[in-house]
């Protein structure tokens, strides 16, 4: 990886921790240290988002029903919280260090797509170590350069389900040796290979009284960090990609990392757009976002992939012919019936498409389904009233 000048802020924003009601905990102003909590939930104040950096608040911004829209930290020097890694061979205490780091809110809960309850138990938890979307790196030299902190934190997170634990890998990357209930699952070929919608239907389909827990292999790097070490690294590793890119790589950057910055001293044109993501699923966003590994760079007239809306914005939907062709059958793997549960999502049929596998899928698994139905119906946006139609029955 070669080195950048890391950006001087960061931007946590509310928005990536779904229906957390997150009130600030720390004020315009403070002092703050790397590990240390800047957000809690009021519901549950068990969940909570740290600060990647030391520095000082720059900002507090309360959007809609005094949640938090952004906390923004001007990078500075400081101390890193240290956390007692005493109990975490035992499941109670695991699942508090990960809340107290705020890896806790890094997973996401299938179905629905929400933040799980701190006692809930799932049927099984997928860790996404493939990457296949435009622009993406090959996560497997990043996970063996830290291969036994890595294979650690698997074996740790099977303290917290019954179930298997499955590592969602390419075709011969062997990263690491199942033992346990740790499975190592192979997936091959081009997107959506690298789907974990499509690996939540074919490894363990969940349902509202068996749900799934999904975390990105970014997180379990960060978990095995904290057990080795009791501190939260303070970077992640992110591809800088996309036309408008001056030298795409691997950058290593903070959660939150404020993009306008970087993209400033980065980009070939004066005229350009920052997607947190890749161009087929990212969203137009000034700060890293909390599940992104990607930051793609693209001329200001170049639309992203998907031509949809950007994550969080919810405009009126469009219904649009839809014209089955091959391609758009295999959008979402060989294993849901993409032309019926398309044309349900479509229409708003919520038990047809429950029926079909829409309960296993979130927006970023349509993604690619948009691009190839030409743009014109975010189906990202149609699942989600779908899901929310669901939830509520």
């Amino acid at each position: 990886m070669e080195p950048c000048t890391l950006p001087g802020r960061v931007g946590l924003l509310g928005s990536d921790y779904p229906r957390l009601r997150l009130r600030p905990a720390v004020l315009q102003g403070d002092k703050i240290k790397a590990g240390q909590v800047v957000m809690r939930d009021h519901r549950d104040p068990r969940l909570c988002v740290t600060s990647p950096v030391a520095g000082t608040v720059q900002e507090v911004v309360i959007g809609a029903k005094r949640r938090v829209a952004r906390i923004v930290i001007a990078r500075g020097e400081g101390a890193t919280v240290r956390f007692d890694t005493g109990d975490a061979h035992t499941e109670a205490g695991l699942r508090k260090l990960m809340q107290d780091t705020g890896l806790w809110t890094g997973i996401l809960r299938r179905p629905f797509g929400t933040i799980p309850d701190p006692e809930e138990r799932p049927s099984a938890i997928l860790v996404t170590a493939i990457a296949t979307e435009p622009g993406a790196a090959d996560p497997g030299p990043l996970i063996r350069a830290e291969a036994e902190a890595f294979a650690t934190a698997l074996s740790a997170l099977e303290r917290l389900t019954e179930g298997p634990v499955f590592l969602c890998q390419s075709a011969g990357a062997d990263l690491v040796r199942a033992t346990g209930r740790v499975r190592a699952v192979a997936f091959s070929g081009a997107h959506p290979a690298g789907s974990p919608g499509l690996h939540a239907e074919r490894l363990c389909p969940p349902s509202p009284d068996r749900p799934v827990w999904q975390m990105g292999y970014a997180d379990v790097l960060a978990l095995g960090a904290v057990l080795a070490t009791g501190q939260l690294p303070s970077t992640k590793v992110v591809a800088l990609s996309g036309p408008a890119a001056r030298d795409p790589r691997l950058l290593e950057l903070p959660c939150g990392a404020d993009l306008g910055d970087l993209a400033a001293k980065e980009t070939t044109t004066a005229s350009f757009r920052i997607l947190s993501g890749s161009s087929l699923s990212g969203s137009e966003s000034r700060y890293l976002r909390r599940r992104d590994t990607q930051v793609t760079l693209l001329p200001r007239e170049l639309p992203a992939l998907t031509g949809g809306a950007p994550r969080g914005h919810t405009p009126a939907l469009r219904r649009k012919a839809l014209i089955p062709h091959m391609a758009l059958a295999r959008s979402l793997g060989p294993d849901l019936p993409a032309m019926a549960l398309l044309r349900a999502l479509s229409v708003g049929e919520a038990d047809q498409a429950g029926r079909l596998g829409a309960l296993g899928l979130l927006e970023e698994d349509m993604a690619l389904a948009t691009y190839l139905a030409g743009g014109g119906e975010d189906f990202g946006l149609r699942l989600r009233a779908v899901l929310d139609r669901l939830e509520a029955s």
